[in-house]
């Protein structure tokens, strides 16, 4: 416990949960049935942690702010060669009660809580313009600009978003489901099968990979904010590669945030399948440190860098929109091998090999 102005900042304790859900409205929507459920699974069913890391800001007994911090698990090459991580997520402050520092002060109370703890770092996967200010004057370091490839059936998109007399246009889900030749497309996840797959996977020495083994499988995507569809290419029972993409009903897009595969061309088919169903109007993927053949594969598929419509919309409301990822050593910055996992700088981008599911965002 610390006293910072006329607040009070304290750990994480089950008492402050209902509290802490009426806040996160603010940032999760105001379904507190729904909110409470993404609660208790991104921070009490986390494979990583089996205590709630976080902070939360009292004034008058009153909770007014609150900083959540998953616990995330990387490795490099070898797996056995492994990290951990505390997710800088879900930094909510009471709308009475901004601009008095309590974002740096929450932050500030978990790096002295953990500066000497097993924790390597605080990484922040899911930062945008508004956090970025603060951020830095915190001293993280911002050291992944997000970006992506992207493919638009744009009339179809354009129906979907703009066109009111076009009516709910909804997904006709029940026809892309089922099993295609040797690919199977379901809304059911098959963590045995993935982490079979990932531990047949060889990883490179010279990057930093998110640990996904059967645990991850099993948590990760039972979000209940998230919704999500599974393609997986089979070769009699021996998953050869997976797809995995999450929904945006209402805008008709998916977002691919995961990937697998044995071999290249059991990925191809996957996403030739995919566009061939025609079910989204907009497909993106994160590019960033893609292996040639995946850059390849998507832009043969026609996926680009250039978004024309998200630029036409940031000119007409005169918006600046950069997001990045962040992160900060949970140990003095003035000791350098501290920035290193083994041989590899944690600050230089081209270290690290994430796909989007690293993000809490997604």
């Amino acid at each position: 416990m610390m006293f910072y102005k006329d607040y009070e900042l304290r750990k994480y304790h089950s008492d402050f949960k209902e509290q802490i859900i009426v806040l996160e409205k603010i940032l999760w929507g105001d379904n507190s049935k729904n909110n409470e459920a993404y609660f208790t699974w991104k921070y009490e069913k986390s494979p990583y942690s089996k205590v709630l890391i976080g902070v939360v800001a009292l004034y008058r007994e009153k909770v007014v702010g609150f900083a959540g911090f998953p616990v995330s698990k990387w490795f490099i090459g070898n797996r056995k060669n492994y990290f951990f991580a505390l997710d800088a997520v879900d930094v909510c402050v009471h709308k009475n009660h901004r601009r008095k520092g309590l974002h740096t002060a929450m932050y500030n109370y978990i790096y002295k809580e953990y500066e000497s703890s097993k924790f390597k770092l605080m990484i922040g996967l899911s930062g945008n313009t508004i956090s970025l200010a603060g951020g830095k004057k915190m001293g993280w370091d911002f050291f992944i600009k997000q970006r992506y490839l992207r493919k638009y059936r744009y009339w179809d998109f354009f129906r979907k978003n703009y066109l009111k007399k076009s009516g709910n246009f909804p997904f006709k889900e029940a026809k892309i489901l089922g099993k295609f030749t040797n690919i199977e497309v379901t809304l059911k996840v098959n963590p045995v099968a993935m982490s079979n797959l990932r531990e047949k996977i060889s990883s490179t020495h010279d990057g930093i990979y998110l640990f996904k083994d059967l645990n991850f499988y099993k948590w990760r995507f039972l979000n209940p904010k998230g919704k999500y569809i599974f393609y997986f290419d089979w070769e009699g029972d021996e998953l050869k590669s997976y797809m995995v993409v999450r929904c945006y009903e209402k805008m008709g897009a998916g977002k691919i945030v995961d990937y697998a595969y044995l071999d290249i061309l059991y990925l191809k088919k996957i996403l030739q399948l995919m566009i061939q169903q025609k079910y989204f109007c907009k497909l993106s993927v994160l590019d960033h440190n893609l292996d040639e053949e995946i850059f390849k594969m998507f832009h043969g598929f026609g996926f680009r860098r250039r978004n024309v419509i998200l630029q036409y919309l940031l000119k007409k409301m005169k918006i600046k929109y950069e997001r990045y990822y962040c992160l900060n050593p949970l140990r003095d910055k003035k000791d350098i091998d501290f920035w290193k996992v083994g041989q590899l700088d944690v600050r230089k981008s081209a270290n690290w090999k994430i796909t989007e599911i690293s993000s809490d965002a997604v």
